[in-house]
């Protein structure tokens, strides 16, 4: 079973800034690798909802920043989900393949049903704020349209 943070009241820094690195993009969709030392490794994801989900279940796992909405569901009682079993988790391939952008992303804040926090290209040396992860992949898209 995979090792998760413990809710505390601090969460290591290293633990606030996640890596992507996209290595395909096809038809406004992306794949590539993730990497937060929350996960221990390097996980692969094949398009941009796993991307996603995978950073809002370590966002969840970690409790920071704190959602300040309570998640909607079409049940009357949501069901706890499991967290991520490491096993489950696709590892990067090894070795080293070309990136066609990386990102590095540190989200701030949880309102509003969405992430508010900070972009930063690394290869165009850049970056911007968004307010929104549909302004997040607009900010990715721009990047990755460009390129």
């Amino acid at each position: 079973m995979y090792e998760y943070a413990r809710k505390t009241a601090s969460v290591p820094y290293s633990a606030k800034t996640s890596i992507i690195r996209i290595t395909g993009y096809e038809k406004k969709n992306c794949a590539g690798v993730l990497s937060n030392p929350h996960f221990g490794r390097d996980i692969a994801f094949e398009n941009t909802a796993q991307m996603l989900f995978l950073i809002e279940q370590m966002l969840c796992d970690l409790d920071y920043p704190q959602r300040t909405t309570e998640k909607r569901s079409f049940r009357e009682q949501p069901e706890k989900r499991a967290l991520i079993v490491q096993d489950t988790l696709p590892t990067a391939p090894a070795g080293e393949t070309s990136a066609l952008a990386t990102i590095r992303l540190r989200i701030m804040f949880r309102q509003s049903a969405s992430w508010q926090g900070e972009a930063g290209w690394v290869e165009g040396e850049s970056s911007a704020q968004f307010r929104s992860v549909l302004e997040l992949l607009q900010l990715i898209d721009e990047i990755l349209e460009e390129n």
